[in-house]
């Protein structure tokens, strides 16, 4: 137990001291405040004391026109280039950070609309199971009772099908969770949100194993052996919690699109014009989503 946490102090302090390092040598903010640290300090660190800014001066002016020209453009070179340097390497860590984010969000939205939609077509199966069911048991037609059993009973390899793909996305959430890991701790809320998207995928994934009908062969009584393999309890568990859980999943999500691509695209008048009129749509799913949340 010691051990372990001596290892967590050390893992976070090295992060620390990492990002100091790269602040204070890879920033223009971080080396200018080095410096003047340095400049402030160099008396007890060196045990010499700089020029101050007047001093600087008065020592420049007692220099010859040549000396002074050398001087000057020399400065005037360094600090282009230097400035130069730093510029480019910031717009190339930028363009390759965006594209980052610009594949996390395409991912992103490819891998839960899969899910959602996906999830919808279990939920559709087990509310037709309820449905039939019910239906049956309330003692409908023989010709109807026979169409819904043979109907839905077809239906059952798809389910099997989607259900299977479903559970191995449950597990690949959590690969693309630690695949952009470092996009999603770049900015405010994006892990948080991702979150709430795969507590939702686990939900649902949670329910999907319900009793689903097979064919018998040669059986006597389809219809009997039909509603005795079917658990409506389960499958209104099944249909309730993708039914909870579709906001949050979709919203979610859709906030760590939104955050990763407004890096690149941004805001402009279409943008706010279009979100204003949407206002009443917005405010909506906002408010669904909070009672779900609370509910």
């Amino acid at each position: 137990m010691i051990k372990s946490k001596i290892k967590i102090g050390l893992f976070y302090f090295a992060v620390l001291a990492g990002y100091l390092y790269r602040f204070f040598f890879g920033k223009l903010l971080g080396i200018l405040i080095l410096s003047i640290f340095l400049y402030q300090s160099s008396n007890w660190l060196f045990g010499t004391t700089p020029y101050t800014f007047s001093e600087l001066l008065s020592w420049m002016d007692k220099l010859s026109e040549t000396s002074k020209i050398a001087i000057i453009s020399t400065l005037v070179t360094v600090l282009g280039f230097f400035l130069a340097f730093m510029s480019s390497q910031a717009n190339w860590k930028n363009q390759m950070f965006a594209a980052i984010k610009l594949e996390a969000a395409s991912e992103i939205d490819e891998f839960f609309s899969k899910y959602s939609k996906l999830a919808t077509d279990c939920k559709i199966y087990s509310d037709g199971l309820i449905s039939s069911s019910k239906e049956i048991a309330n003692g409908c037609e023989e010709g109807r009772s026979e169409f819904l059993v043979e109907y839905y009973t077809d239906q059952t390899g798809k389910f099997i099908s989607i259900r299977g793909e479903l559970n191995a996305m449950s597990i690949d959430v959590h690969r693309l969770t630690s695949k952009y890991s470092l996009v999603f701790f770049s900015s405010p809320g994006l892990f948080e949100s991702l979150n709430s998207a795969t507590r939702a995928v686990s939900e649902i994934s949670s329910k999907l194993w319900i009793n689903v009908p097979f064919k018998i062969y040669e059986d006597t009584d389809p219809i009997r052996s039909y509603l005795s393999q079917i658990s409506t309890e389960a499958c209104e568990e099944l249909s309730k919690v993708v039914e909870d859980n579709q906001m949050e999943l979709n919203f979610s999500s859709g906030k760590v699109k939104g955050n990763l691509m407004s890096s690149v695209g941004g805001f402009n008048f279409w943008y706010v014009f279009n979100l204003f009129k949407q206002g009443k749509n917005f405010s909506a799913s906002i408010i669904e989503r909070d009672s779900k949340r609370k509910g």
